[in-house]
């Protein structure tokens, strides 16, 4: 009989655990975005809520307790929620620190930072209990181990990228938290690291990109990878790979041409069907189809399935959770400053402009929706 009461006991408590995980969760993910100011004077993560239309506002910013580098940093993933929305990890690329904050709704603190392990920490992935940092300035990329104090570097998990100077652009896990992806811009090529079951990194394998200049990427929720492809003659375009267990690369189909320039960041929708690349030189958007198998089509034969304005660079992009919006940092030359544009996302994947939120400083890079 007290074995039984402390059995019911221990249910109950990981119940009301995992209500509270899930309400924190949906608090954070349903009707926030956060970019990073990336300011050399002072980092800060800036917070948008969502009213019921999708349209986005701002609401505040935090002090990360770091250094950007004043100018945008050519990478995808500078910021990364953790998947119960709870945790923000953020990039310090003028101080090499990773910046850990705590999440609940739009209320944002900052709770740690800690050296990234290297030099100009560019993009970070969090799962469950590990994130990853990538550093462009010494090529290499640190794990560390998410523990009730905050993180803790990972033994045996940092390891140099495959190539030295191989302008690298983002790094993620895959979706079975298997392997480590970096694409890197000036070699040509995107790297895998296998990652061990205590968390440490097997050697970067690099594989030739079957498009020219991989630059950002996302996952489907069928384990679909969709890289863009910022050099790709005679426009720019994506790719779609899968990934192996042990991180081999498989071509699924590509590169399919964009017909628009410099196809340079990828945001995918959570129904696993949808994938929409920022063309940053056209200042528009390609939305995608993607099969199961990973075939890529077109949603407008045109590639332009929304547009950030004339004269404008899409940047950074992100899906919500519920897959209803896309919003996308673009950059505005005249007068200098970024905004977050925010598109409805229709049956098929069409794209209806809502507003336009901000301003914020033109450093200003990554982008994260609930």
């Amino acid at each position: 009989m007290h074995k039984r009461r402390i059995l019911a006991l221990a249910f109950a408590l990981a119940a009301v655990s995992a209500v509270a995980g899930t309400a924190r969760a949906q608090a954070a993910q349903t009707h926030t975005a956060f970019t990073l100011s990336n300011a050399a004077s002072g980092n800060r993560v800036i917070v948008f809520d969502r009213g019921s239309g999708g349209r986005l506002h701002r609401v505040g910013s935090v002090d990360t307790g770091g250094h950007g580098t004043g100018v945008n940093l050519s990478s995808e993933g500078a910021l990364a929620l953790s998947p119960d929305g709870g945790r923000l990890y953020a990039v310090n690329a003028g101080s090499n620190t990773l910046s850990v904050l705590g999440v609940s709704g739009d209320h944002v603190w900052r709770e740690q930072v800690i050296g990234s392990g290297g030099s100009q920490p560019i993009s970070v992935t969090a799962s469950w209990n590990r994130v990853y940092v990538l550093n462009a300035g010494d090529g290499s990329v640190t794990g560390f181990r998410v523990t009730s104090h905050g993180l803790a570097r990972i033994a045996h998990g940092h390891r140099a990228l495959a190539a030295s100077g191989s302008g690298p652009a983002q790094v993620a896990l895959t979706p079975s938290g298997s392997a480590l992806v970096v694409t890197n811009k000036t070699t040509n090529t995107i790297d895998t690291l296998r990652v061990r079951a205590d968390g440490s990194l097997a050697h970067a394998v690099a594989h030739a990109s079957v498009g020219a200049t991989p630059f950002g990427f996302a996952f489907t929720s069928r384990g679909v990878l969709v890289v863009s492809d910022a050099g790709e003659a005679p426009s720019s375009a994506a790719t779609a790979y899968r990934v192996g267990l042990f991180g081999g690369l498989h071509l699924r189909s590509g590169p399919l041409q964009t017909n628009q320039l410099a196809a340079c960041w990828v945001a995918t929708a959570p129904n696993g069907r949808l994938a929409f690349v920022s063309d940053a030189h056209s200042g528009t958007i390609s939305a995608m189809r993607v099969s199961a198998h990973g075939q890529l089509s077109l949603v407008d034969p045109s590639g332009i399935s929304g547009s950030g304005g004339s004269g404008s660079t899409t940047l950074d992009s992100s899906v919500t959770g519920d897959g209803r919006y896309l919003s996308v940092l673009v950059f505005n030359a005249k007068p200098g400053v970024n905004s977050i544009v925010t598109f409805r996302i229709g049956s098929g994947g069409a794209l209806t402009w809502l507003n336009a939120a901000g301003s914020v400083p033109g450093s200003t890079t990554g982008l994260v929706t609930g």
